[in-house]
């Protein structure tokens, strides 16, 4: 749905496409990096169903350490991306961040 939403704007490399202006609506009218919420919801869920995780201590121990391996590297991605986005689009980008507070999670985080 994100990828759908930003079209040809949508690279795997940090960029902004000059002129193109800032994407506010659904889904990134929710949370502002709606597509990093719907990879960990994939990933986690691929986990819990097909790995059964949580029944055996290593299941959980491997999960644990999946997230605290993963967690830091996709928050140091954000926390890179809204800065590109903030010098980018300034003004437009303090209003949307003051209106959409959650960056994953809804109401959470």
């Amino acid at each position: 749905w994100c990828f759908h939403i930003l079209g040809q704007r949508f690279t795997f490399q940090l960029a902004t496409h000059g002129g193109s202006g800032l994407v506010t609506t659904v889904p990134y009218a929710v949370v502002r990096h709606p597509s990093y919420l719907g990879g960990l919801v994939c990933f986690y869920g691929a986990l819990i169903v097909f790995l059964r995780s949580f029944e055996s201590v290593w299941g959980a121990l491997g999960v644990a350490l999946f997230s605290a391996s993963i967690l830091p590297v996709l928050w140091t991605r954000i926390v890179e991306e809204e800065t590109m986005l903030e010098k980018e689009f300034k003004d437009e980008w303090k209003v949307y961040t003051r209106r959409v507070r959650s960056r994953v999670i809804p109401g959470i985080l």
